[in-house]
């Protein structure tokens, strides 16, 4: 069912009546749907259907203070809601928009080696800045929790999933193969006492953006999970899986902080353990097309295919 444009223009003028909207544009999204306002606004809308989105679009809320609170410690444009509501009766959840940044994702701009590992080390050169932040000066909100307690838990509770819903779907020797993942995975959160740092938490090509005509990285954006997992080796992973060992070489060379053998193990890892978000997704809401690439990224991360690839470039929030 194609997304009622019209009443997301009617929820934004009950919300914002400052707000003069003379053209919105659907984008797509994941966890809100997005849209395009006079063509230099971004507003986000979580789905709030009471079940996909965990407390209606509280994660809004979280965004915000994060944004409040970080923007003016780091080296790149992040997004800072200039207009944020609680919602109003024709859409009683948090609605939140911010001033268009430049560019286009990293996921979809097809770089020269050279410039890549460009935009490589400008990203290295952000997450020092994010994951320096002093979590002494964070609110009590926005304190990470234990990397290592985390990690281990968060590792057990996929697996369980995978092996519950993904399992039926692969032969015997993906089963093994997994298996020994997960268990490498979980060992790697035991090998070193990880001290907490301040991290973006799904920082892939698709929340980079990128400026052609400048030839740099213009934007970091989307940090509903920012803070909440604490590992500096998480804002990494998808780099390897989506752009590859060079390009992670290049982010890592440009990253201030030490990077202990471990670390990079970690990073490997969960390079190839987040291929399972995406394919129990597909699972979820019975959708061919995310199973199908993650499944192509499970054969290629089995034979230490470089890059592995990224999560399939579809909207997911146009159907929900």
């Amino acid at each position: 069912m194609p997304v009622d444009t019209r009443l997301y223009q009617r929820i934004l003028e009950t919300c914002f009546p400052e707000l003069a909207v003379s053209r919105i544009r659907f984008l797509g999204g994941g966890s809100c749907r997005v849209f395009i306002v006079n063509e230099s606004l971004i507003f986000r809308f979580p789905h709030g259907d009471g079940g996909a989105i965990p407390e209606d679009g509280a994660f809004l809320h979280h965004e915000k203070r994060v944004y409040d609170t970080i923007a003016p410690l780091l080296p790149l444009p992040i997004p800072c809601y200039r207009y944020f509501s609680a919602g109003c009766a024709l859409f009683p959840y948090p609605v939140a928009g911010y001033a268009l940044l430049p560019g286009r994702s990293l996921s979809a701009c097809a770089l020269p080696r050279q410039e890549a590992l460009r935009a490589a080390a400008q990203i290295g050169a952000f997450l020092s800045a994010l994951h320096g932040i002093s979590l002494a000066a964070l609110p009590a909100a926005l304190q990470p929790p234990s990397p290592t307690r985390m990690g281990r838990a968060a590792a057990r509770s996929l697996f369980h999933d995978v092996q519950a819903l993904a399992f039926p779907l692969l032969d015997a020797a993906e089963q093994a193969w997994t298996t020994e993942l997960f268990q490498k995975s979980d060992d790697a959160y035991g090998q070193e006492d990880i001290a907490p740092v301040f991290t973006h938490g799904d920082f892939d090509g698709s929340n980079i953006l990128y400026d052609a005509a400048a030839g740099a990285v213009s934007g970091i954006i989307d940090f509903e999970e920012a803070g909440q997992k604490g590992d500096p080796a998480i804002d990494f992973c998808a780099l390897l899986g989506g752009f590859g060992k060079d390009f992670l070489a290049a982010a890592l060379g440009a990253y201030t902080h030490h990077v202990s053998a471990v670390m990079r193990r970690r990073i490997d890892l969960l390079a190839k353990r987040i291929l399972f978000i995406e394919l129990l997704y597909g699972i979820q809401v019975d959708d061919p097309r995310f199973i199908n690439n993650a499944r192509r990224r499970l054969h290629r991360a089995r034979r230490d295919a470089d890059p592995i690839g990224d999560w399939l470039d579809v909207s997911t929030s146009e159907t929900r």
